[in-house]
């Protein structure tokens, strides 16, 4: 079954008035640029769900370097028509990494499913942030937390 990405566009706009407060979740760990209020409350929630259902289904995630990315993002993204990424860099020396966008189905989708594969990676809390350079969306994820040197 296949679900368009105007049918799910068409969603998110209807569901957004409806948006009130986030209780449940990890909000904190999502960044989203040039959204409004509401919009970014829809995407946090639709991210940390997907996160969410990732972590549960118990995949396995071996990163040893950046360009690893990659690969866990044809198998997890791309394989079911989601996106894909074309550049890796890394950002910290604590598993925090840079992804480059090729194509994106939904930003929030992608970047949950990414955040799920990078904390089965790292095994612990991550945080996610979109931005967009030159028209293409950049995820960058890196710990919730710092890490102590």
């Amino acid at each position: 079954m296949f679900l368009h990405r105007d049918l799910f566009l068409r969603f998110e706009d209807y569901c957004i008035p409806y948006v009130d407060d986030i209780k449940e979740g990890r909000s904190e760990d999502y960044t989203w640029e040039a959204l409004d209020d509401k919009r970014s409350e829809w995407w946090t929630a639709a991210a940390d769900s997907t996160r969410e259902r990732f972590v549960a289904e118990g995949h396995h995630v071996l990163v040893r370097d950046p360009s690893d990315w990659v690969g866990v993002a044809r198998r997890h993204l791309s394989y079911h028509g989601l996106g894909g990424i074309d550049s890796t860099a890394g950002t910290d020396e604590h598993g925090g990494v840079r992804l480059g966008f090729t194509s994106v189905f939904h930003p929030a989708i992608a970047s949950g499913v990414l955040l799920g594969c990078w904390e089965r990676a790292h095994g612990r809390n991550g945080r996610a942030s979109v931005s967009y350079e030159e028209g293409l969306a950049t995820l960058e994820l890196r710990s919730s937390r710092e890490i102590a040197a």
